[in-house]
């Protein structure tokens, strides 16, 4: 059975790396549950705990070689074209426009998370990746991510930190440093940041253990070209939103450094006002300004062979304090949604029982988040 998130960070929280923030606001501080783990980068070291509200993904299980399934969304990006158009950020708090592209072995994705201050893609390459076992023992890579693409909203980005890199043309480039976990040594992730216009800045993230150059990520960098630009889609409406919560993030996966699953969507949603000026990395939860934790739902689609627990006769349910269920028509899907401990169950499951849900393999049928999350 693969261990659930909130599980391990039960295990974890007595000696888990700090967080770092992204607001000059943000301090030091948050509730137990609300620790962050990266899941899919295991081996960060002490970027490993920065990431997903306790309990609001199962965490996968890596395993040996064996067969495997690659889900459509890690098809190869074509290669990048020639393009005389920069790239332009999108107008509207939660509308992406990344054009998908490939520049060597490396392909760049669309936007798999976007906030009102930044649009997120991810960076993959040929090998294995993390691989998953299913309910019925079989084996699924979702692909070999290596970095994550962060482009920010002009005016959003403070580049003191990145610009402590090492100068490389109109770029600064921070080597990683990979970390051994067996031997508690931790990492640090690496970064190749630009000024893509006037006052707007885009950062490459890396794992520490990816031995990554400057120069390839200068290619990546000069393909970023502007895509089609559509609002932010998920496979959920709610019916339902306690008062003064509003949408803070959305996209097809929980986190920046997450590869989506096959169908998966999410929407982050906050009680208070959270700032996108300033920012010297991605907002990383525990979501606290000056010194108020803000309340949250975090709401996940993900496929039930991803899940923990096994569905409850289609209805809603809860499986621990603040960590609530509900399956999708047909049961091949559950949505996830976390109330980090400040909001009743009660509450919680009235938000999952006034859930209307796309077909989660057909984006064309999914809601404009901003609309599906009031």
């Amino acid at each position: 059975m693969k261990p659930e998130l909130s599980d391990m960070l039960r295990d974890a929280k007595s000696d888990a790396p700090s967080p770092r923030y992204s607001v000059d606001d943000f301090v030091a501080a948050g509730r137990k549950q609300q620790r962050k783990v990266r899941t899919m980068w295991v081996g960060t070291g002490a970027a490993a705990a920065v990431l997903a509200v306790a309990g609001a993904v199962a965490v996968p299980q890596l395993l040996p070689g064996g067969e495997t399934t690659t889900p459509a969304t890690q098809v190869a990006a074509p290669a990048a074209k020639p393009s005389a158009k920069p790239f332009t950020y999108p107008d509207g708090d939660f509308t992406a426009n990344f054009a998908p592209y490939r520049v060597g072995d490396l392909s760049v994705s669309k936007a798999i998370l976007v906030t009102p201050g930044y649009e997120v893609a991810s960076i993959t390459a040929p090998g294995r990746g993390q691989v998953f076992e299913d309910e019925n023992g079989k084996q699924r890579d979702v692909g070999n991510q290596v970095a994550a693409l962060t482009v920010f909203k002009p005016g959003a980005f403070d580049p003191s930190v990145v610009k402590k890199g090492e100068k490389t043309g109109d770029a600064y480039f921070t080597e990683g440093v990979g970390g051994d976990p067996k031997k508690g040594k931790p990492g640090n992730d690496g970064t190749y940041a630009w000024e893509y216009a006037d006052d707007a800045w885009a950062v490459i993230k890396f794992h520490g253990g990816e031995e990554l150059q400057a120069k390839e990520l200068a290619a990546v960098a000069k393909g970023l070209k502007v895509g089609a630009t559509a609002p932010v889609k998920i496979g959920f409406k709610l019916g339902y939103v306690p008062d003064g919560y509003e949408l803070a993030a959305a996209g097809t996966t929980y986190n920046e450094m997450a590869i989506p699953l096959e169908g998966s969507s999410y929407a982050l949603l906050l009680k208070g006002d959270l700032p996108f000026t300033g920012l010297k990395d991605n907002i990383l939860d525990p979501y606290v300004v000056g010194d108020k934790q803000l309340p949250l739902l975090q709401l996940q689609v993900f496929p039930k062979w991803y899940a923990k627990y096994p569905a409850k006769d289609d209805k809603s349910w809860c499986e621990s304090e603040s960590l609530c269920y509900i399956a999708a028509p047909g049961g091949d899907y559950v949505l996830e949604l976390s109330g980090g401990g400040m909001i009743s169950d009660d509450e919680l499951l009235k938000v999952l029982d006034n859930v209307t849900f796309a077909a989660a393999n057909n984006q064309k049928t999914w809601f404009d988040a901003t609309g599906a999350t009031k």
